[in-house]
């Protein structure tokens, strides 16, 4: 994958106020305005074209976890001001619109329909969409464009700190295929509300069925990661049993460190707290696996040399 350039302009010279965004030579623009700056958005002439915008606040239900709302218009401006007054769950709205102002009704129904199936496919955030939306049809070449249009605005709110559209770790549904080389994991014991047990496979540190997770979430837990646990409380990986929350199937997290937020309900080190039963840490068995890997790299060359 190529880098890209992304050009964050602070409009009034601080970060807590009215920005725009813009990505490389591409044609989209964001403009991100916090719930108390809509007057300086009024100003803005991105406002008044046609485009799309999110409203992005927190859940009410799930604490750390974001709620957003999806929606388009010819003019962005008279759809969020309706919203000021209508809709109390947000604190930013973030609007993207075409540089070229070459997008249409057509186009922002569309781009709307798939950012609402996305979010509901991610379980990032709450969505406050009463339904769903068809978006119609395009044309193939209008459709690839929209598409291109959507991966922009996944990247620009993943930039700006709302990863809201990004899936969530896979589960894994069946008994564990782990990776032959990797031993068995632990993390946690009885006395501390935690203790669990976990297995590589391919990229993912798979916490086995059973393992038992911290129902109480220290005050450091960082923000992704309660948001993780309301998910998988949501969708019935976690279970409530009372006292502890347990895994109710095999889950494969991205890092050893997001599992271990999850399981301990705090903010650790998941490739130091991760160990293996004679003490050796994740951190020590992967530097040894890629110290084992160079050493049979450089016989390969030796031996075809």
């Amino acid at each position: 994958m190529h880098g890209r350039a992304i050009r964050i302009f602070l409009v009034d010279g601080t970060p807590n106020a009215l920005r725009t965004v813009e990505v490389g030579l591409s044609t989209i623009k964001a403009v991100i305005a916090p719930r108390m700056s809509i007057d300086a958005l009024k100003l803005r002439g991105e406002s008044a074209r046609t485009g799309v915008y999110i409203l992005i606040g927190d859940d009410s239900d799930n604490p750390g976890r974001l709620a957003i709302y999806i929606g388009e218009g010819d003019s962005v401006l008279t759809r969020i001001l309706n919203h000021d007054v209508a809709k109390d769950f947000w604190h930013t709205v973030v609007l993207f619109v075409s540089k070229d102002e070459n997008l249409t009704k057509a186009h922002v129904r569309w781009i709307e329909a798939r950012l609402i199936e996305q979010g509901l496919s991610a379980r990032r955030a709450k969505i406050h969409n009463i339904k769903e939306e068809t978006g119609g049809n395009l044309p193939e070449a209008d459709a690839a464009e929209m598409s291109e249009f959507i991966d922009q605005i996944r990247l620009i709110l993943a930039s700006v700190g709302f990863d809201v559209f990004a899936p969530l770790p896979a589960v894994i549904s069946t008994s564990i295929d782990a990776t032959p080389e990797s031993p068995t994991f632990y993390m946690g014991k009885d006395d501390l509300g935690y203790k669990a047990t976990a297995r590589v496979q391919g990229d993912l540190l798979v916490v086995t069925k059973g393992s038992i997770a911290r129902k109480e979430e220290a005050a450091t837990l960082q923000a992704i990661y309660k948001t993780l646990r309301a998910a998988l409380l949501s969708d019935g990986v976690l279970v409530d049993k009372g006292a502890h929350l347990e895994f109710a199937q095999d889950y494969g997290f991205n890092s050893p460190t997001q599992a271990s937020g999850v399981v301990g309900g705090s903010t650790f080190s998941g490739r130091k707290i991760w160990a293996m039963k004679d003490g050796t840490t994740y951190e020590a068995w992967e530097a040894k696996n890629a110290e084992d890997a160079g050493k049979a790299k450089t016989a390969d060359a030796e031996t075809s040399a």
